[in-house]
């Protein structure tokens, strides 16, 4: 039963990580219509009436446990508010492509989080490794904003490495409670947390700030929904449920593959570019980033 379990999570994982490929492109082609404003705080308004009923159909309280309220709230900052609205904004100077080579450092920035939770130290390979991949991703945004956007592309690649530490921890966090919680009710209570603020903030933007006068493309509601259903609630439902069979660390293993993913979806549906530079970049930090987590396994490993 056992090892039935950890081959689900694997499984789950695995479904989780295809759906977060897709992210980035999705907000891209919502962009053809919608505001980044809408794109990022008014993709929860949908996906919140799911909450509610999922909550109430299990009997919960709308509201996380009182002992658990700040740990949801960092769910709720990280992956609810920061993350969609960093990234909505960022690319409208970014592709989709070089969003994800910042993504990629993801799994690093996790599995040093989850040492502040109680993991083991990884041991000085896996933060070798890590300086590498970290470095890696420097040099690629600082060669690619110096020879290209100056100053102001340096500034949301810089941007986009704050989103991915904040989502980074509300992946640990709510990956952490769902060891407690079933995942879906981590997932609702995060969302309804962040609701109010993000329908104020989606209202007023449609309502004053950006009155929309065109009807959307088609393009730009399968972005949209997209995000909202999928990016927001089903993929981190699959995630923090593989999280919760076979742990943090090994479910963000996975991850090394997402920035090829988004590079490949990028191209693909959206015609975006991607240069030399940024293979050569996705492709060692992965490498840098696999290495970590086989580092932190060997010393997990010779620890016990």
């Amino acid at each position: 039963m056992v090892k039935q379990s950890k081959v689900t999570g694997y499984i789950l994982a695995a479904i989780g990580m295809l759906f977060f490929s897709f992210t980035l492109v999705a907000v891209k082609l919502g962009l053809e219509s919608f505001t980044p404003t809408v794109m990022s705080f008014g993709r929860v308004i949908p996906v919140s009436l799911i909450c509610l009923i999922a909550l109430k159909m299990s009997g919960k309280s709308l509201l996380p446990p009182r002992e658990d309220l700040s740990q949801v709230l960092a769910v709720t900052i990280g992956v609810v508010i920061a993350f969609p609205a960093i990234t909505s904004f960022s690319l409208q100077h970014v592709t989709a492509g070089e969003a994800g080579i910042i993504g990629a450092l993801g799994p690093i920035i996790a599995a040093a989080l989850a040492v502040l939770y109680g993991h083991k130290h990884p041991g000085k390979e896996f933060w070798f490794a890590a300086a590498i991949g970290t470095v890696a991703t420097i040099v690629f945004a600082l060669t690619r904003g110096l020879g290209q956007g100056g100053g102001e592309l340096l500034f949301w690649y810089a941007a986009l490495l704050v989103s991915v530490t904040l989502w980074s921890w509300g992946q640990v966090t709510g990956g952490t409670l769902s060891g407690k919680h079933h995942s879906i009710h981590v997932l609702a209570w995060a969302i309804l947390l962040g609701t109010p603020l993000n329908a104020a903030v989606a209202g007023y933007d449609i309502l004053v700030a950006n009155p929309i006068t065109h009807w959307p493309t088609l393009s730009a509601w399968i972005g949209f929904l997209f995000v909202s259903f999928i990016s927001m609630f089903m993929a981190f439902y699959i995630w923090y449920a593989a999280m919760a069979r076979i742990g943090v660390v090994k479910t963000t293993v996975l991850q090394l593959v997402q920035p090829i993913l988004t590079l490949v979806w990028g191209i693909w549906l959206i015609k975006e570019e991607a240069k030399l530079d940024t293979w050569i970049a996705a492709l060692v930090i992965i490498i840098a980033v696999g290495y970590t987590q086989r580092a932190g396994r060997r010393n997990q490993t010779s620890t016990k």
